[in-house]
């Protein structure tokens, strides 16, 4: 639960934090909001929101689940929060979220590359309209690849790993339409791999190599 003092802005200070269970529906809240703009025109978007929420995004059960949702499966999910307060009529007593990421292994990557043995998924990457522009994408991403970056050192030193270096593999997929998501893959480091036409939406894959040593 270590929280890390991101930015500042004004007299508004963001924390960095893995999610607790009080940021869970402020979480189920800003993802829906992100698409809602476009479910009239996107049916098939709106059908994965009511899927995400139903399961990793689930907050039916004991404790953070969407927390142990990720963690299970090799992974970690993060929250940015600002000043307390009230946010869509809940209770942010502990600060209000603006902006979210998780991270988890993948059991079956959508690509491949050479010399890559190893991926990582980033899954409900999503900021507030109003504070977007003030580099939190780029906050979630960095602390998506230090947490991949962490654990392949420690468990390389664990198991007395004798390669020096290895490469991971991060995989990232949003809509075409989401202009902001697709610029902030682009200016990353991450490449578009593959195109996937869903009904009328085009779906990206975009994949990013971590080369690290330890």
């Amino acid at each position: 639960d270590a929280r890390d003092k991101c930015s500042s802005d004004g007299t508004r200070m963001m924390i960095l934090q893995s999610i607790q269970t009080h940021h869970q529906e402020q979480v189920r809240n800003l993802f829906r909001e992100t698409y809602t703009r476009i479910f009239g025109e996107y049916p098939s978007v709106k059908k994965m929101v009511k899927s995400a929420l139903k399961t990793d995004l689930s907050n039916k059960g004991k404790g953070c689940v969407i927390w142990n949702a990720y963690s299970k499966e090799g992974g970690a999910f993060w929250v940015v929060t600002n000043e307390v307060g009230t946010i869509d009529g809940i209770d942010a007593s502990e600060g209000c979220v603006v902006g979210c990421i998780g991270v988890k292994k993948c059991s079956y990557a959508a690509v491949s590359v050479a010399d890559v043995a190893e991926y990582y998924e980033i899954n409900r990457l999503a900021v507030k309209a109003e504070w977007r522009g003030r580099r939190l994408g780029k906050l979630l991403l960095d602390t998506v690849e230090t947490f991949i970056q962490s654990r392949k050192v420690i468990r390389g030193i664990n198991q007395k790993e004798d390669s020096k270096s290895s490469s991971i593999g991060i995989i990232a997929t949003t809509p075409e339409v989401m202009e902001a998501a697709n610029a902030l893959y682009s200016t990353n480091g991450f490449r578009v791999q593959e195109e996937t036409l869903i009904g009328k939406m085009t779906i990206r894959t975009y994949l990013k190599v971590l080369h690290i040593s330890h």
